[in-house]
């Protein structure tokens, strides 16, 4: 099976020719980002992510996943959010802190000293709204800082400027989403996305079921004892 196009430009035009299947107006569609996109070929279709924008900046966490097969949508969710230039604080403003301060503000929040001398970035993306720089001693990755129209808090409909910078932390090995303010440096939120679990030891000999455990002579696949399964990222 050949491979389809599957590039920004052609998702875009995909998305446009399916506004009203996906719910999208003509303003939708001139307000949205592929921020993904690739040919499944298992599924025959063609993915995309589409990132709701306001004037040209993100809004958080507003992705909406479409598949595409012979033109035409064959699934999406859609994660929009309506009505979002009355959501904003302030639709004129202006990124006046640097992306490499926020990431400053968001280490120290989080008690990262850096220890190494703040750098340029080592890519920026041609809107000049994302930033990758090195691991600057703190980090366990590259750190990236991206500018997007992001609520305060949780219980916060409305939506500010910030930058959101990520830190992967070489320390705690902890995920960071940290939420500046690219108006005034202020850190209005932090979000650990790292999941973690812990397993208490247990005594057998204290289950009252212990007797009804079968004896096993040698190894079992992990299949025949639980049906659990996970999908673990480094």
């Amino acid at each position: 099976m050949a491979q389809k196009k599957a590039d920004a430009v052609t998702v875009k035009q995909l998305v446009a020719k399916n506004a009203a299947a996906l719910g999208l107006s003509d303003e939708d569609v001139a307000n949205t980002r592929i921020s993904s996109s690739y040919y499944d070929a298992h599924a025959d279709a063609v993915m995309g992510y589409l990132q709701q924008t306001y004037k040209g900046v993100d809004v958080y966490t507003a992705i909406t996943p479409v598949a595409f097969r012979d033109d035409k949508v064959v699934s999406y969710t859609r994660d929009w959010i309506d009505g979002v230039d009355k959501l904003v604080t302030n639709s004129s403003a202006k990124a006046t802190v640097t992306p490499l301060a926020a990431v400053r503000n968001a280490a120290a929040d989080i008690n990262l000293p850096i220890t190494q001398s703040l750098s340029m970035p080592l890519r920026q993306t041609p809107d000049g709204q994302e930033f990758e720089y090195d691991r600057m001693g703190i980090g366990f990755n590259n750190i990236i800082a991206r500018l997007m129209w992001a609520p305060a808090s949780d219980n916060d409909e409305k939506l500010q400027l910030t930058w959101n910078v990520s830190i992967h932390t070489m320390q705690s090995n902890d995920l960071w989403s940290i939420k500046v303010d690219a108006t005034t440096g202020k850190i209005l939120r932090k979000e650990n996305l790292t999941a973690k679990e812990s397993f208490i030891p247990v005594n057998p000999r204290k289950l009252a079921c212990f007797d009804a455990i079968p004896k096993f002579d040698g190894e079992k696949n992990v299949e025949s004892v639980t049906s659990a399964k996970y999908n673990v990222i480094p």
